[in-house]
């Protein structure tokens, strides 16, 4: 089997991560590509990110147009929190990954001690929002399992293009089925 993942990776290469996450793996991918709508796709993807590895916590980030970091999506229950680990240090590492498209590992220490990830989720090729992984301890993420985050974010990115089409596309089926209809009645 050698279906592409939208980052260079494949499926045949994440074999070799062992069974440990490739069935956790596989069961994402196949959640992830039945979502329906963008909204399921951000309310989602944290939760199962948490449920089926061994992530404590997601973040979705995104630059709004006035270039201000926002969080988009959090499983966190407590919003104070995810606000508290924004500080400046992380907004510069969310900076850094949506200018540039790299992934990044860095221990956050509020309000616990976190080693996390930052990956980018790509949009038509280029970086749309950062999504960061949070494990509660300050040993760093194995290269294993930063590889499944990286593999999830890329699917993230190609879910969201697809939605975003199918948005579109069916906008422009009813424009066209209302010219249609008026000039019908024409």
């Amino acid at each position: 089997m050698n279906v592409s993942l939208g980052n260079g990776r494949n499926m045949k290469d994440l074999r070799l991560v062992g069974s440990r996450l490739f069935e956790p793996f596989i069961r994402s991918i196949q959640y992830i590509v039945g979502l329906k709508t963008q909204q399921d796709l951000w309310d989602h993807l944290g939760k199962l990110i948490v449920t089926l590895f061994s992530a404590d916590w997601t973040a979705f980030i995104e630059r709004d147009p006035s270039k201000e970091i926002s969080i988009h999506h959090c499983t966190l229950p407590d919003g104070g929190a995810m606000q508290s680990i924004l500080t400046e240090e992380v907004r510069t590492i969310i900076s850094d990954v949506l200018d540039s498209g790299f992934l990044a590992s860095h221990l956050i220490p509020a309000p616990t001690p976190a080693m996390t990830a930052f990956l980018p989720i790509v949009e038509n090729g280029r970086p749309k929002m950062v999504m960061l992984v949070g494990h509660k301890s300050p040993d760093p993420i194995s290269k294993e399992t930063l590889d499944v985050y990286l593999a999830i974010a890329g699917l993230a990115g190609s879910t969201f293009e697809r939605l975003n089409n199918e948005v579109e596309l069916n906008g422009h089926r009813a424009r066209l089925e209302e010219l249609v209809r008026g000039r019908t009645a024409e």
